[in-house]
């Protein structure tokens, strides 16, 4: 008798409990993609030799790619759709130069330019792209004209804005940028610099093995915070879990943007428990993503599409 009351009580505590699950809806789970290895912090060496040195101490880097900044949009146009006049480009290769001799670089000095805002762009548009091209293009023409020397230079002033994005920076668009720039240069400088300093090569080898590295595993996160419908549970993996801020406030802003097509109960609740967690967290970066994420609003959201 008394088995038969608790193999009944049981079944109703299960019940119960399948009941319960079933009202709050279950979480969609994370996949491989972002298992524990994926959401460790990347970092760039520090124990090798830089790739490029400053010689103006006190010197304003933040300042001079400003000046480059406003340059590009100034001549928008210009830069987008045709090849810039020479004099255009070498002004480009110069504030590059100046920019990389000064030491002090702001952190942030990127980030400043984009909005805390779902689906929110940098102010200067593309230069971040555009003006490494511009750049590495002069340098490629210098290293024809046989102007090894000054194609080096070129591509270590392109390098250094690249490493300052990743390492000054929280936003994922500059950080992302800044690996692309490292990997466009360091290709050419290590197949330039060998010409004028035979001993940087190995040096050279070992940055872009690093870069690699990390870029794989960044590209991976990347394109499924870019997707227009990420998996949630990857989504909230990150969000939640990623030891890099920068991803975890790109996600947080991506949950404010998929919080009105949850695809559940379950992924609804824990999408706006996430959003909460992130307005009350130590980074205020973190708690900007969480605000913006919270009051999105449905007329917004058309805006970005």
């Amino acid at each position: 008798m008394k088995l038969g009351i608790i193999i009944s009580f049981i079944l109703l505590l299960m019940l119960g409990l399948l009941g319960f699950m079933a009202y709050r809806g279950m979480t969609d789970p994370p996949t491989v993609a972002t298992n524990t290895s994926m959401l460790e912090k990347k970092l760039l060496p520090s124990e090798l030799p830089p790739l490029f040195i400053p010689i103006t101490p006190n010197g304003d880097a933040a300042r001079i790619y400003n000046q480059l900044f406003i340059l590009y949009m100034d001549h928008h146009e210009t830069f987008l759709h045709d090849l810039p006049p020479k004099e255009l480009a070498d002004t480009v290769v110069n504030l590059l130069i100046e920019a990389m001799q000064h030491e002090r670089v702001k952190p942030g000095f990127l980030d400043d330019h984009i909005p805390v805002q779902p689906g929110a762009t940098p102010d200067f548009a593309e230069a971040l792209e555009m003006i490494p091209a511009v750049a590495l293009g002069r340098a490629e023409e210098h290293y024809q004209e046989g102007n090894v020397a000054r194609a080096v230079l070129i591509t270590r002033a392109v390098w250094a804005l690249g490493q300052r994005a990743f390492e000054n920076n929280m936003r994922l668009y500059n950080r992302s940028q800044g690996l692309t720039v490292m990997l466009d240069a360091g290709d050419r400088l290590f197949h330039w610099s060998g010409e004028v300093d035979p001993d940087s090569v190995e040096n050279v080898r070992q940055w872009m093995g690093v870069v690699h590295e990390v870029d794989k595993v960044w590209r991976n996160k990347y394109e499924l915070l870019s997707r227009l419908k990420p998996h949630i549970g990857d989504l909230l993996n990150i969000a939640r879990h990623d030891e890099d801020p920068s991803f975890r406030i790109a996600a947080v802003l991506k949950l404010g943007q998929v919080k009105f097509n949850p695809g559940g109960r379950g992924n609804n609740r824990v999408i706006m428990d996430t959003i909460e967690e992130a307005k009350a967290d130590p980074d205020p970066l973190i708690v900007q993503a969480g605000i913006a994420a919270a009051s999105l609003t449905p007329e917004q959201l058309r805006k970005l599409y």
